[in-house]
């Protein structure tokens, strides 16, 4: 809650910002001196954290004997991480604490639930921050019920 009112205020003036938390946390005195950062470094910092999950899984996948392709089968899915072995397919989503109950992030799981039923050899993981492990756990059993996407904490 506290998050989402700061970044929709994030964009306003400092006396703006400072009468909007003052409001949030009344007696408290705020000062200027209060650490704010702008709209475009909070989305830097969040692709930074995404890029940091892919990478560490991508190397777990690659000690683990996948080959990383390059492009994804399907002309309408783009996955993260999209890796071979042998027979098996692998459809990697990496998904912040910020991100995790977005509409895009449901969309995107959604389509790779499609493709995973088409083949036993699919199998979908869902890779997020160790905190936000029981939320994606609960994500994925409510909306799918069922172990075709895996969890994996990083």
């Amino acid at each position: 809650m506290l998050h989402a009112t700061l970044f929709s205020i994030i964009s306003s003036g400092i006396e703006e910002t400072l009468a909007v938390l003052s409001a949030l946390a009344p007696g408290k005195a705020l000062t200027q001196t209060w650490p704010l950062v702008s709209r475009r470094q909070w989305v830097s910092k969040m692709a930074e954290k995404h890029d940091a999950l892919v990478s560490a899984y991508r190397v777990k996948l690659v000690r683990k004997g996948y080959r990383i392709e390059k492009r994804s089968p399907f002309v309408d899915y783009r996955p993260d991480i999209y890796a071979t072995r042998r027979r098996r397919r692998l459809f990697v989503e990496a998904e912040i604490e910020a991100t995790l109950h977005s509409d895009h992030t449901l969309n995107q799981l959604l389509i790779m639930y499609e493709y995973l039923r088409k083949s036993k050899h699919y199998l979908g993981v869902l890779v997020v921050p160790c905190r936000a492990l029981a939320q994606a756990c609960l994500l994925v059993e409510s909306t799918f019920g069922d172990s075709r996407i895996k969890i994996a904490a990083n």
